[in-house]
């Protein structure tokens, strides 16, 4: 071999090195995507062999139609599943915000599931208000809070970065639509059926954990 091919010899093995180089480092690199949500609310122990972690947008018709078996869900396996709930309030959907700071809200003085359930259960009433401030304050009313704690934590800066912090960790994530669930780690994507939760949950419970 020439000198000159040797060269072109050398530059060609020194480039696939330096390509395998970077391609591990990259991959080494690669962020690592949480779900959980450290101070998201949840029901079910931490120790249960299945989490799931749901992201959600209250004034999306598919999340409620999904609420019905998520409820019986949990009741069904009380130590076996935690079930996660993280906000994805979707641009589309202009009082969806302002339903999940409602939530966030009432979740301050302990009752974050009941208002998530009265959101759901009364979505026709305040999904077409041009301003439903008020109508999340009778719900709050509903449930006995203290209305001028409740006022104030809806509008608190500190409830309004936990749901961009829910934002950011759904895009993070690759989350384009509501519902979406992990499941141990597995997406899935759209309404569930009791049945189909059943499904999930017993092959998440069955595959062992790395």
């Amino acid at each position: 071999m020439s000198g000159e091919g040797k060269f072109f010899g050398i530059v060609a093995v020194a480039a696939v090195v330096i390509i395998g180089l970077i391609v591990i480092f990259s991959r080494g690199g690669e962020k690592v995507v949480d779900v959980s949500g450290g101070d998201a609310y949840k029901v079910g122990p931490d120790d249960a062999k299945v989490k799931i972690i749901a992201f959600e947008d209250f004034q999306c018709p598919a999340c409620k139609a999904a609420e019905p078996a998520i409820r019986q869900m949990i009741k069904d396996y009380p130590t076996t599943v935690q079930f996660v709930f993280r906000h994805f309030p979707l641009p589309i959907h202009p009082n969806a915000e302002e339903a999940a700071l409602a939530a966030e809200a009432a979740g301050v003085q302990g009752k974050f599931w009941e208002m998530k359930e009265l959101i759901y259960d009364t979505q026709e009433n305040w999904s077409t208000m041009s301003n439903p401030d008020n109508y999340f304050g009778d719900l709050a009313k509903q449930l006995g809070l203290d209305l001028d704690r409740f006022k104030d934590s809806y509008r608190s800066d500190s409830l309004k970065q936990k749901i961009k912090a829910d934002l950011e960790a759904a895009g993070a994530a690759q989350v384009n639509q509501t519902p979406t669930f992990f499941v141990n780690g597995k997406k899935v994507t759209g309404a569930q059926s009791l049945d189909d939760w059943k499904k999930l949950i017993d092959e998440a419970s069955s595959t062992p954990t790395e």
